[in-house]
C-alpha cells in the first residue's frame, strides 16, 4: 500500500467544542456521529473526542438545534474543531396541553409511522442549569459566554458543583433510567431483558446520567436505529461464546 493510502485509511482523532451560534453557551449532550459509527455525545463543557476516517461526514445533532455536518477532508491524524448549532423551531403534531406543560403527542419516528407519547413534559430549567459563576452570571453577553468557554476556574466549578449534585442523585439515577427505558421499549413495541440495559445505553454512546436526564420523547427518536444495531451485536457475540464452547468441546484439555 502506498503512503498515500495509508493516511486515507488511518484512524483520525477529531477533537472539539460545539456552541450555540446565537450566545456562545457550550452545549452538551449533542450528538455526535457518522452514519457508520453511533458516535459519541459532547460533555458538561461542550467537549468531545470521537475517531473517524478521512473523507468521513461527522453529523451533530441535538433536539431543538439545526443539525450540522462536517466533512473529514484532511488526513491530519490529530484534528481540532470548533462547531456553533442554530436553534430550530421543533414541530410536534396533535399537542393537547393540559396543565404543568403537560401534553399528549405523536411524534414521528423512522421505525414505526407514528407513536404516542403521553405526558410529555417541559421541565422548568434547575439551578444546576441555570448554574453561572458569580456576578458574571447576571450579564447575558458574548464576553460572558466566551470567558465560560475559556475559563479553568469556571470549568472546575461547575463540574465541581455538577458532580455534587450527581453524587446526591446517584441512588435515584438507575430508578429513573429503568423507568424511562421500558417506557420506550413499549412506545416501540420491542424487548430487552433488563440485564442488558446499562450494556445496551452505553452501546448507544450514552452514560447512565445521560440517558437518565433525557426527556423519553427525545429518546424515542434516536434509540430505534441503535437498538437495531444492539440486538445484531447480541446475536454475533452469542455466536461468538458458541463458536468457543464448540471449540473447547472439540479440543478438551487434559490435567
Amino acid at each position: 500500500m502506498t503512503q498515500s493510502g495509508m493516511a486515507i485509511c488511518q484512524d483520525i482523532l477529531v477533537r472539539g467544542a460545539v456552541m450555540d451560534s446565537e450566545t456562545a453557551d457550550v452545549l452538551r449532550d449533542v450528538q455526535v456521529y457518522t452514519h457508520i459509527h453511533s458516535g459519541t455525545y459532547s460533555d458538561i463543557d461542550g467537549n468531545f473526542v470521537v475517531k473517524v476516517l478521512s473523507g468521513d461526514t461527522l453529523h451533530f445533532s441535538l433536539l431543538g438545534y439545526k443539525e450540522q455536518q462536517y466533512v473529514v477532508t484532511d488526513s491530519i491524524r490529530y484534528q481540532n474543531i470548533m462547531i456553533s448549532m442554530k436553534k430550530t423551531t421543533i414541530v410536534l403534531e396533535d399537542v393537547q396541553v393540559s396543565s404543568m406543560y403537560q401534553a399528549n403527542t405523536i411524534i414521528r419516528n423512522p421505525r414505526l409511522e407514528s407513536v404516542h407519547v403521553n405526558g410529555v413534559y417541559a421541565a422548568p430549567k434547575t439551578e444546576a442549569d441555570d448554574y453561572r459563576l458569580g456576578a458574571m452570571g447576571a450579564v447575558a453577553s458574548p464576553a460572558t459566554a466566551v470567558y465560560r468557554m475559556v475559563s479553568k476556574q469556571y470549568k472546575q466549578e461547575k463540574r465541581v458543583y455538577n458532580e455534587s449534585l450527581a453524587r446526591e442523585a446517584e441512588g435515584e439515577t438507575f430508578d429513573v433510567a429503568k423507568e424511562k427505558m421500558e417506557e420506550i421499549l413499549e412506545i416501540m413495541g420491542q424487548r430487552l431483558d433488563e440485564y442488558y440495559y446499562i450494556d445496551f445505553i452505553h452501546y448507544a454512546g450514552m452514560d447512565l446520567q445521560s440517558f437518565a436526564r433525557r426527556e423519553v420523547y427525545e429518546l424515542v427518536q434516536i434509540l430505534p436505529k441503535n437498538l437495531d444495531g444492539y440486538y445484531d451485536y447480541l446475536d454475533e457475540k452469542l455466536k461468538e461464546e458458541e463458536r468457543i464452547k464448540s471449540g473447547a468441546k472439540q479440543n478438551p484439555t487434559f490435567h
